[in-house]
């Protein structure tokens, strides 16, 4: 369970995939976005909801067989993600950010 309101990657939900247990983790656009690029499966709740998390807790419990089916195609992905392409991935984004500082700074 993730209930981070603010991340920049979510690089804690895909160390948490790579166990091969279901992921609920907070609904920020951050995390779908990740999520689905890389065409992973987690179970989201509303942040600052008590309510939604509890539900979601439960919904998963009570759907174990589906969790972990989802959990163990998840893994079959993110197997494919290794260490050196998270690198590079990570390179990509500091670089776009440095790029786009510089451009910022130029105009003002």
């Amino acid at each position: 369970i993730f209930p981070s309101i603010y991340e920049g990657l979510g690089l804690p939900i895909l160390e948490a995939i790579k166990s091969g247990l279901p992921v609920i983790c907070s609904d920020i656009p951050v995390f779908r976005n990740e999520m689905e690029s890389r065409n992973l499966s987690v179970f989201y709740f509303e942040p600052d909801n008590v309510l939604s998390l509890s539900e979601v807790i439960l919904f998963v419990l009570d759907n174990w067989g589906l969790a972990t089916e989802q959990a163990q195609a998840n893994l079959s992905i993110i197997n494919e993600y290794t260490p050196r392409k998270f690198a590079r991935d990570y390179l990509e984004i500091i670089q776009n950010i440095i790029v786009n500082n510089d451009e910022l700074n130029v105009s003002a």
